[in-house]
């Protein structure tokens, strides 16, 4: 090894101490570059010259800003989803009272059916709770189609973070497993 560098590079014009010159020139230049090596290690110095503490710092930064933007991920698709909800529960809420209603004039119909087949009978009445209930059930039952529609179309769970997060782990799984 020594021997190539003898007749590749011959000592530099800027370094004036051969001791510098990680051995060009020298038939000792494996000794020479390993004790450069070993003051690197000696002083925590990784090899571009940064220190473990910079090192660090900067995977604690990189870090930092991968849980800052899924977080950011995770409140913006929160809030598209608050914007779906905002829309859907009034309308599942209005057919909910709707249906209620329904329910409670189909009973009310009942009722007067009944009384309808009592003597001194009232179709009448019997006919306007049956008319109405209906049109609730008809009213209710498209609300809450359009509710339901709206919560199909649109999930209320953040996909889109938990895929990423999903994708994230795999890549972390795989650096560590590469790593051993």
């Amino acid at each position: 090894m020594g021997a190539e560098y003898e007749r590749r590079a011959s000592p530099s014009a800027a370094c004036h101490d051969r001791r510098c010159c990680f051995g060009f020139g020298y038939r000792n230049s494996y000794m020479e570059v390993q004790s450069v090596v070993n003051q690197q290690v000696n002083n925590h110095q990784v090899n571009n010259g940064r220190s473990v503490a910079a090192v660090l710092a900067d995977t604690k930064e990189e870090l930092k800003q991968f849980v800052e933007t899924r977080i950011a991920m995770l409140k913006t698709e929160l809030r598209e989803k608050m914007k779906t909800l905002k829309i859907a529960a009034p309308l599942a809420a209005v057919g909910f009272v709707l249906l209620v209603t329904a329910y409670l004039l189909f009973t009310l119909a009942l009722v007067g059916l009944v009384f309808a087949f009592l003597p001194d009978n009232a179709y009448r009445l019997c006919l306007a709770f049956l008319a109405v209930g209906v049109l609730w059930t008809i009213l209710g039952g498209v609300a809450a189609y359009f509710a339901k529609r709206e919560f199909e179309l649109k999930g209320l769970m953040p996909n889109k973070t938990i895929r990423v997060l999903k994708g994230d782990k795999i890549w972390i799984q795989t650096e560590v497993n590469s790593q051993t």
